[in-house]
């Protein structure tokens, strides 16, 4: 009986060893499949990852060689564009500038941040007439050049798109101007102020300097007076005159001929609901003055101040011998400092010009004075 105790519990324990034993070595197994897995999931994750940095990192290449390509092609496009120009130079009186060089200035593109060209050049002919055809690029600059001729290269006609024109009937035309000589010319300059109030103000355009019996004088009349600058609009009026003579506004490309009559005060003025509206005058005028001179004038104006006057800005050059000729060279210039020296007269034999009206003649005019010479020379 004892020993059947023995064996059974022997039995027992065993069993429960074997079973305790079972179940652990289960839950092993379970834990090492699971660090496996894991292991392997990590590794799968990490591989997806890197994969897909890598992508991204060529699609950004490719993206930015896109872009790369795409800027060039639109360079290359630029550099495509065709630029044929019939051209036509005439001078101021509409005349053909004949036998005159045309350069021109071919822009183009070299990379996203530097620009070069090329340059072309032909001639005129009888007619003034040019072209320059089978060029190809940014954009087309003409200059024409010729002895005793002038170009103003700041002509806004100079690369408009409209004038890239592929008609010989209708060609651009480009003006020069005929050189007649320039002369000793008074160039002053001044800074000062004027009131806003209806007030005027004169200016000596010969001295640059105010003068209650100058030649200039500006009436400005500003409503309200008083302004907060900068936060309001406002009304204003100016009346510009040359005391004695008259004013021409100046809209020629080159101002070297005053005209010789019709001049007059002149007026601006601006409403404070105008879309247009400007604190900011700027002109440039011909000018008649009392003495018979001729020059002409640039005038900028501000009406903004909140002192009790606002500031101007004069410019004048004035040919002194009566001449309507205002073609100017500085080294014929006549300074206010000057004459107040040695005196108007003195200052102009100074440079070797003369103080006798001089008469610039049209070529009409000058043909008839040619005729008239050749029948004198005959009778003679």
């Amino acid at each position: 009986m004892k020993n059947r105790t023995v064996i059974l519990t022997g039995l027992i324990i065993t069993t429960v060893f074997l079973g305790w034993w079972f179940l652990n070595s289960g839950r092993r197994s379970q834990t090492y499949e699971k660090a496996d897995s894991s292991t392997t999931n990590s590794s799968k994750v990490g591989s997806e990852k890197g994969s897909t940095n890598a992508s991204s990192v060529s699609g950004a290449l490719r993206s930015l060689k896109s872009k790369e390509e795409q800027m060039k092609e639109l360079l290359d496009t630029e550099n495509r564009k065709s630029l044929n120009l019939y051209g036509k130079v005439i001078d101021q009186y509409g005349e053909p500038v004949v036998g005159a060089k045309v350069k021109g200035s071919v822009l183009l593109n070299v990379n996203f941040t530097h620009s070069g060209g090329e340059t072309y050049y032909t001639e005129t002919d009888l007619e003034g007439r040019f072209k320059f055809v089978d060029l190809h690029g940014v954009e087309l600059g003409i200059w024409p050049e010729k002895d005793d001729y002038s170009y103003d290269l700041k002509l806004s006609a100079r690369r408009a798109e409209n004038y890239y024109k592929a008609d010989p009937e209708d060609p651009a035309v480009f003006i020069m101007w005929k050189v007649s000589g320039s002369e000793p010319m008074v160039h002053s300059k001044l800074d000062s102020r004027v009131p806003y109030d209806g007030r005027s103000a004169a200016f000596n355009l010969f001295t640059g300097k105010l003068d209650t019996v100058g030649d200039l004088r500006i009436t400005l009349l500003r409503n309200p007076l008083q302004i907060k600058r900068g936060r309001e609009q406002f009304d204003w009026n100016v009346q510009i005159e040359i005391i004695g003579g008259g004013l021409i506004e100046i809209k020629d490309p080159y101002p070297n001929l005053a005209p010789e009559s019709d001049y007059q005060s002149v007026q601006f003025g601006i409403n404070r609901e105008s879309p247009d509206w400007t604190k900011r005058l700027t002109k440039m005028f011909y000018v008649h003055l009392q003495n018979g001179n001729y020059g002409r004038t640039t005038i900028d104006l501000t009406v903004d101040s909140e002192r009790p006057d606002t500031g101007i800005s004069v410019e004048a050059w004035l040919n002194p011998s009566g001449s309507r000729n205002l073609e100017y060279d500085s080294a014929k210039k006549i300074t206010p400092e000057r004459i107040a020296q040695i005196g108007l007269e003195k200052a102009i034999k100074e440079i070797g010009g003369s103080s006798v009206p001089i008469h610039t003649l049209t070529p009409k005019e000058q043909e008839k004075q040619d005729l008239e010479d050749l029948r004198t020379n005959r009778q003679r």
